[in-house]
């Protein structure tokens, strides 16, 4: 959360990979007001895009998010 609270203007995150069995809904808020769009890879994107969108619900925003199966394929995306 820190480091995107780091930046002014609203990123591109690519965020996801291992399951550490974390807590992502803090991080939540933080993508909503901080990310424009966000691509998901690895065992946790699925745990993270679950608590993006029902934060989006909440403040009735929306965000193009993509679910990626490769690190290619989401550094295409990402540029």
């Amino acid at each position: 959360m820190s480091g995107l609270n780091a930046f002014d203007e609203k990123i591109v995150l690519i965020a996801g990979g291992y399951d550490k069995k974390l807590d992502y809904e803090p991080l939540a808020k933080t993508i909503v007001e901080k990310v424009k769009g966000l691509l998901l890879i690895g065992q946790t994107s699925g745990k993270i895009f679950d608590v993006v969108k029902q934060e989006l619900e909440n403040q009735n925003k929306s965000m193009t998010i993509h679910m990626c199966d490769s690190l290619e394929q989401t550094v295409d995306l990402a540029r």
